[in-house]
């Protein structure tokens, strides 16, 4: 009696899995056939006004990145192979110099930097530094 009560559960579990396996075939195969039924190539019906095949350029309503220079000049002589530049900003000038976030840092052989100026107004400072610490603030 057991043994046929658990050949029953095993059946109808098979049975279970079956139908549900085979519902998940018929269903993917309905949905690639739907998707190979109604691919189409996709085209814009002003396409030719918004791109120009001649040209190879799009209208556009993003307005350029604005972007800006920072130079400086550090001593060759006083230049060492571990020198780093540390650009720093703040949109407050009200805030200590010391608490401005760290921007970048830039390797010791370059003298300027183009930064992307995406606030209404931001302020900069730089600093050296190399393996005997960091430089003050630059002045000017």
């Amino acid at each position: 009696m057991k043994n046929a009560l658990s050949t029953i559960k095993e059946n109808w579990a098979w049975r279970f899995f079956s139908a549900r396996a085979k519902c998940l075939v018929v269903l993917g195969v309905f949905t690639v056939s739907l998707q190979i039924v109604n691919a189409q190539s996709v085209e814009s019906p002003r396409g030719a006004e918004v791109f120009d095949n001649a040209r190879r350029t799009a209208i556009s309503a993003l307005p350029p990145e604005k972007k800006i220079r920072l130079s400086w000049n550090f001593p060759l002589e006083r230049q060492t192979p571990d020198l780093v530049f540390k650009v720093y900003h703040s949109t407050n000038l009200s805030i200590p110099l010391r608490l401005w976030a760290a921007l970048t840092n830039i390797p010791g052989t370059l003298r300027s930097v183009e930064i992307l100026a995406d606030k209404s107004q931001e302020f900069y400072i730089v600093t050296a530094s190399n393996y005997l610490g960091e430089s003050d603030y630059a002045t000017r």
